[in-house]
Parts: structure tokens; C-alpha cells; sequence
């Protein structure tokens, strides 16, 4: 047998970990658009794995961009291309959200306006955007002032929540295939300067919603998913302690216990947490004093460290970040931004748009456009990437970490098999899961394989017959329990035909 130790100990210390700059912002990088910029979203609306941009824009004297939908795909070197604009129709306040209701490699545009809900898809088939159905409204055709999704009936195809001004919401069944089914009406409590998002707010592995009222009673109002488009509640939760107060609404793990937490504008300064606790119930622990007027929250993994930081677009146009430690949410760092008095509730994404792994972050500013803010500091992640070869008899992994972090808890999965005959003197290097006549499974783990190192895993194969036919396969996947900036190179693949030993052709 092979010398297990001998073999892997060359990448199986744990090297001395490294310093790396800490994230941040960079200034504004700015996309004129004209009209009035509206709302925000990021997300892969194409299927090519890369992050784009969509913002939506209402009036103001500006024929060729008044009532859009602007679509700004991120090319392979990383820019941003010229935007594909979309009309709906007409609204005073957008609402945008990206996600994907069909399964498929493109992520779906769901747009709030003054007739109800838009959705665009990507025709990976043609190669070109459409829009599949240009618009779904209610039976009396409310305006759709905030959207967000979820799964409401629990049949596996997403939904969208729409709310209005002081309407109520609108629950639109979707149909699995990136269309609307049928649409129900659900009163709620909210009455303007709203705010509403989705998260589990019960621990039940299912998706709520909530949504912030900005005036008249200024609460927020959790509606728990019983699996239909009713749903349970309100569970209020007054913030403002009876005054009047904020219209945002930020959901994260701000904790990093693996539930869902609220984060609510208490007044003009202050912005209120509730932690989910081991019950599902939502409970105040702290506040956070913030710059003046939260507009947009957001809860997201900003230094890419796997917990889950609070983003918050301010009026006036600045952002500022919370970055979440092992103590939970750190002080604030505050960016300048481009001036703007008020800002939509939904006029915020976050995604990687340079194809440098680093989250940045895109605002609809009414006055100059889409701002975009690149992220910096990210550096430190982890990037597993896998080879496989078969030679000479024998197959060999090469397992890089080309990232910039170590990849804690490292483990390879390998599978050989062969289609004729069978395999003899496959020695693996690591304990076995599976082996019969014609296969081996085996894993190798690690406790972890540190920044910009790599190692070998050989084993060296034998098989019985000489049939030309025959072909031996490997197929090899690596995990770590470290957040990664890129997954599809997790995976290595080989196969060659059997002759003598190995075989000297590849397919």
C-alpha cells in the first residue's frame, strides 16, 4: 500500500495566517442615466455566471429613459455593457427584485409599478432578452409600490409578495415556468413609505415576509408562511416606540446562529436588531446609532468571511457598513456618496460587478444615475480548484487553493471507475466508502489547505481487461466549509481508454 502520510503531508500543515486589508468602498463610479433612477437589483439576469445590474427609472421629462427598465450586463473582462431598456408603463415608485422563478441559469426581474408587477426573463435560447409577460395585475389592478419573493404556497415555485401604497399586499402565484398563476389580495396594516422583505422569521425552513410602514403607525408587521397566501399575523413590532420613525427594513443572521434577524429603523439616527432566538421568536437586543435617515438596508456577507454584515444607504445619499465579527455587528464605516435627499427602500443591490470576487454595491440616485461602489479588501477568500489526470497507470489530483484565505476543512471526494473488467491494485491513499469490481469511492480530508498552496494525490490503477472499448473514468469534487469567490472549478474530471496499463489515448 502507498504511504498515506508520505503522500499528503507536503499540503496538509496549517500554514501561519495572513494579514489582508480589511473591506471597503471605493468612491463612486457613476452611469448617467437621466429620467429619475428609481430602484436597484443586482443579480445574474443572463445566465453566464456573472453579476448585472437593473435599475428602473419613473419621470421626470426624459422621453427616452421616463418608465424603464435599464439592464446593464456585466461582460467577461468585468465592465459593465451599455444598459437594454424595457418600458412597463408608468409608476410615481418602482420596486425591483432578482431571482429565479423558472429554475433555469437566468435569474428573473420582478418590477413593482403603478399597474401591478412586470417580470422579464432571459431567452437562453435565442440568446436575447424578452419579456415573457408584460404585465400581471391584481383583478382591480393596485400599484405595486414594494416586491419581494418567496414560496407562499410551499409547492417549490416561488411567489411574488407585492405591496402597495396603503392597498395591502398582492401574493402572485407563480406557475414554476417564470409566469403568474393567479393573484390574491392581502390586507395588511402598512399605510405609505413602506419597506417589505423576505426571510425565515421562525425557523421553520420557510420563508415570511415583513413590511415597514413609514407612516400612521410606523410599526413593522411580520406575516408568517403557513403555506397559503393568507399567512399568519401580523406579529407587530413597534421600533419607533410610538412615535413616528423610519421606512427601512434589513434581514440578515446578525448573529451568525443560522436564523433570520430583523433590523429596523427606530428614528433618524438609531436603527433597532431583533435576533431570532431558539423559539423563532424575534427579540430587540440592541441598537445601533447610524448617520441620519436610513432610506435602504440590506443584510449581506460583505467581507466575504460567512457572516452576514448590515449595508445601509442613507438620505443624502451616503452609505455606511457594519461589518459582523465574533461578537457580533462592529462600529460603522461611512462612505460619502453622490447627493440625493431621499432614496427608494429598494434603491440598493449588492453583487460582484468586475468579476474580482469583492462585492460591491449599486444605488439608484435620482440625481446622477446608477452609482456604483466597487468593494476592496477582499483579498483574503478561498478558491479551491481541482485537476484530475490519468497517466501511466496511475491517477493523479492536483488540489490548489488559489485564493487568497485558507480553506478550512477541506475534504475530496474521488470516484473510479472503469466500464469493462474490473479494477485491481486500486491503492487509495484515503478510507474507502465504496469499492466492487469495477469502482472505488474514496475522501480525503484535511483540516486545512492553506492560501496559495497545493498538493498531489496519487493512485496508481491497474485493471484486468485489454479491451479497447473499455474506458476508466475518474470524476473528483473538493469542499470547505470557508466561503469561496468561485465554485465551478470544485471539480475534476478525466477518462482514457484501457490498453496496456493506461491507455495512451484522452478523450
Amino acid at each position: 500500500m502507498l504511504d498515506t502520510a508520505r503522500i499528503l503531508a507536503a499540503g496538509f500543515m496549517l500554514a501561519a495566517p495572513t494579514v489582508h486589508a480589511a473591506y471597503g468602498l471605493a468612491p463612486s463610479e457613476v452611469h448617467p442615466i437621466g429620467s429619475w433612477p428609481d430602484a436597484a437589483a443586482v443579480g445574474d439576469v443572463n445566465g453566464d455566471g456573472r453579476d448585472d445590474v437593473v435599475v428602473s427609472t419613473t419621470y421626470y421629462f426624459d422621453e427616452g429613459n421616463d418608465y424603464q427598465v435599464l439592464v446593464y450586463l456585466q461582460q467577461a473582462d468585468g465592465s459593465l455593457a451599455p444598459p437594454l431598456r424595457f418600458p412597463y408603463g408608468f409608476a410615481n415608485q418602482t420596486s425591483l427584485v432578482v431571482g429565479n422563478l423558472d429554475r433555469d441559469a437566468a435569474q428573473e426581474i420582478v418590477l413593482g409599478h403603478g399597474g401591478g408587477i412586470m417580470i422579464i426573463d432571459w431567452d437562453q435560447e435565442r440568446l436575447w432578452p424578452v419579456v415573457r409577460t408584460t404585465m400581471h395585475t391584481h383583478e382591480i389592478g393596485w400599484r405595486a409600490t414594494n416586491v419581494a419573493l418567496l414560496d407562499a404556497d410551499r409547492d417549490g415555485a416561488p411567489d411574488v409578495v407585492a405591496h402597495g401604497w396603503s392597498e395591502g399586499a398582492v401574493i402572485y402565484m407563480g406557475d414554476g415556468r417564470g409566469g403568474v398563476r393567479e393573484s390574491v389580495h392581502l390586507p395588511t396594516p402598512a399605510d405609505g413609505y413602506n419597506d417589505l422583505d423576505s426571510g425565515d422569521f421562525n425557523g421553520d425552513g420557510y420563508q415570511d415576509f415583513v413590511v415597514q410602514s413609514g407612516q400612521g403607525e410606523t410599526n413593522a408587521y411580520v406575516y408568517l408562511n403557513d403555506g397559503t397566501p393568507s399567512f399568519k399575523g401580523p406579529t407587530t413590532i413597534d421600533p419607533t416606540d410610538g412615535v413616528w420613525g423610519g421606512d427601512a427594513v434589513g434581514v440578515g443572521d446578525f448573529n451568525n446562529d443560522g436564523r433570520d434577524d430583523l433590523a429596523l429603523v427606530g428614528d433618524h439616527t438609531e436603527v433597532k436588531i431583533y435576533l431570532q432566538d431558539d423559539a423563532g421568536t424575534l427579540v430587540y437586543d440592541r441598537s445601533i446609532t447610524t448617520e441620519y435617515y436610513p432610506n435602504a438596508m440590506l443584510g449581506r456577507d460583505l467581507d466575504l468571511d460567512g457572516r452576514d454584515d448590515l449595508l445601509i444607504l442613507h438620505g443624502g445619499g451616503g452609505i455606511s457598513f457594519f461589518l459582523q465579527d465574533a461578537k457580533g455587528l462592529g462600529q460603522g464605516t461611512w462612505i460619502d456618496g453622490l447627493y440625493a435627499t431621499h432614496l427608494n427602500p429598494h434603491g440598493m443591490g449588492v453583487g460582484d460587478l468586475d468579476g474580482d470576487g469583492c462585492p460591491d454595491v449599486a444605488v439608484a440616485n435620482y440625481n446622477a444615475g446608477l452609482v456604483i461602489h466597487k468593494g476592496q479588501g477582499c483579498n483574503a477568500v478561498a478558491d479551491l480548484a481541482l485537476d484530475a489526470r490519468l497517466d501511466d497507470g496511475q491517477l493523479s489530483l492536483h488540489l490548489a487553493n488559489v485564493g487568497g484565505r485558507n480553506a478550512e476543512a477541506v475534504e475530496t471526494r474521488v470516484t473510479i471507475k472503469v466500464s469493462q473488467g474490473a479494477l485491481v491494485d486500486a491503492q487509495a491513499p484515503c478510507p474507502v466508502e465504496h469499492r466492487d469490481a469495477g469502482s472505488i469511492r474514496f475522501t480525503c480530508s484535511r483540516d486545512a489547505l492553506a492560501a496559495n498552496d497545493s498538493e498531489w494525490i496519487h493512485v496508481p490503477l491497474a485493471m484486468t481487461t485489454r479491451d479497447r472499448r473499455a474506458v476508466v473514468t475518474v470524476s473528483a469534487t473538493t469542499t470547505t466549509l470557508t466561503h469561496e469567490i468561485e465554485l465551478a472549478n470544485n471539480t475534476g474530471t478525466a477518462s482514457r481508454r484501457v490498453m496496456t496499463g493506461l491507455p495512451e489515448r484522452v478523450k
